[in-house]
């Protein structure tokens, strides 16, 4: 459904970039900038946790984060944040890193906890 979704989506800017451009290079132009700034969405993730780090890897990155640069966590309904300060800010969700857990959300949360401190949500 969701793919779906996408997809008529995208026809539909499509369609509005060549009736507002006139012009199928500069459609093809926006078109491809709408789909790189979708590639979170349609190119999968994998994270991996260790012991000592974070691995996240998408098809052309791979970034290494060390668990010691994280001082604590927030659970959330969808994942995991974790935060470079002891509480909860508006700094680490700009500029943290999100895990999504998905079905091993209480794996991975357990295991941090061993690791890490949970943060405070105030």
């Amino acid at each position: 459904m969701q793919a779906m979704l996408v997809s008529v989506i995208l026809f539909g800017v499509a369609y509005a970039m060549a009736m507002l451009t006139g012009n199928l290079l500069w459609t093809l132009f926006y078109l491809t900038i709408f789909l790189f700034s979708l590639h979170r969405y349609f190119f999968p993730t994998t994270y991996r946790l260790s012991e000592e780090s974070l691995t996240i890897e998408r098809p052309w990155r791979q970034q290494i984060y060390p668990l010691e640069e994280f001082r604590s966590f927030t659970a959330t309904r969808n994942g995991v944040q974790l935060n470079r300060l002891e509480h909860d800010s508006l700094y680490d969700r700009l500029r943290g890193v999100f895990i999504i857990t998905g079905q091993e959300h209480e794996n991975v949360v357990n295991r941090l906890r061993t690791q890490l401190k949970e943060a405070d949500q105030s």
